[in-house]
């Protein structure tokens, strides 16, 4: 899409970000439109996968298509939910859980700068959406001892984190997040 063709739709701004966490990087990227005045026109929103490694253009041109439909449709769409559903006959029918399945991921730790940066950090975020750690202790081949900690989380953990955030993945005028406010107040 041009940069007239967005002006033709009322967005001066389209400005992207993404949230991290500590233990799965790359959480979500989001794409927002603003118009003139610094208003919120639209946003879209990309949710990583647990899988999958972070591919920023992918992330945005998914945000921005989802950004754009909202404000051409001037609606919301995409419905972020833990509960899965499918369309049948022109409707939303819930069909199951998102599947309870968990990840296996691990956290080489070579430093006590590491080390600490995990307590303080990843620790935490495992007592709230984890099952535990364990450390594993190996050495180089100079003999230095080198910690990996291992420990799971669910399959939805990103899905879990952008739900605190927004309720669409699509939204039409939503209201600024904390991150959001940041940034339009930072346009010229």
């Amino acid at each position: 899409m041009s940069s007239d063709e967005l002006r033709a739709l009322g967005v001066e701004y389209v400005r992207f970000y993404t949230y991290t966490t500590p233990v799965v990087n790359n959480i979500f990227t989001a794409c927002i439109l603003i118009d003139e005045d610094k208003n919120l026109l639209a946003r879209g929103v990309s949710i990583c996968s647990i899988y999958d490694s972070y591919k920023k253009k992918s992330g945005k041109n998914r945000a921005f298509g989802r950004a754009v439909s909202a404000l051409r449709n001037e609606h919301c769409d995409l419905p972020i939910s833990l509960i899965a559903t499918k369309i049948r006959q022109g409707k939303k029918v819930t069909t199951e859980r998102w599947e309870d399945g968990k990840v296996q991921k691990t956290f080489k730790i070579k430093s006590r700068k590491e080390l600490n940066y995990f307590r303080k950090e990843i620790v935490p975020i495992l007592k709230d959406f984890g099952e535990g750690y364990r450390y594993h202790k190996l050495y180089t081949k100079d003999g230095k001892e080198v910690k990996k900690a291992h420990f799971s989380l669910p399959i939805i953990y990103p899905v879990m984190i952008t739900s605190e955030f927004f309720d669409y993945k699509s939204e039409y005028e939503p209201k600024p997040i904390y991150i959001e406010k940041d940034i339009i107040a930072g346009l010229e």
